[in-house]
């Protein structure tokens, strides 16, 4: 993965289409990335990288906008908590109205999101797939 500075792996690259050989139906490789596209490019600016599909000329590369693992890990916890102890609340609205502010219903959303793409590449259009 090339950062700001362009670093190019050339053995991920032929990994990648090697990966893309190997399917009978379809040499493109769908790269799911599941940050947004700005998060990828703000780590980018870090010296990090994603995918340049200049240098990756069998795939496609989408990006699925999930928060980070710390995010859903809190929104889980959120969601666990208020479950946990929404028999005892006597106000259900409060807890719907924590729940929504907690973010899981978006974070649940973009992930399935993410999936229904996924799923689409490898059943419909019978694409390998790289999700990471």
């Amino acid at each position: 993965m090339p950062g700001m500075i362009n670093h190019r792996s050339e053995d991920d690259e032929l990994m990648l289409r090697l990966i893309g050989q190997t399917n009978k139906y379809s040499s493109r490789l769908a790269i799911y990335d599941a940050r947004s596209q700005i998060k990828a490019f703000s780590n980018k600016v870090k010296g990090g990288g994603y995918e340049n599909t200049d240098y990756y000329d069998n795939c496609d590369i989408s990006f699925c906008s999930i928060e980070n693992i710390h995010s859903v890990a809190d929104a889980y916890k959120s969601i666990f908590t208020l479950t946990s102890r929404a028999s005892s609340v006597k106000n259900n609205s409060s807890v719907h109205s924590k729940i929504e502010s907690s973010n899981w219903y978006g974070l649940i959303k973009a992930i399935l999101d993410a999936v229904v793409c996924v799923t689409t590449d490898l059943d419909v259009n019978r694409k390998s797939v790289l999700v990471h």
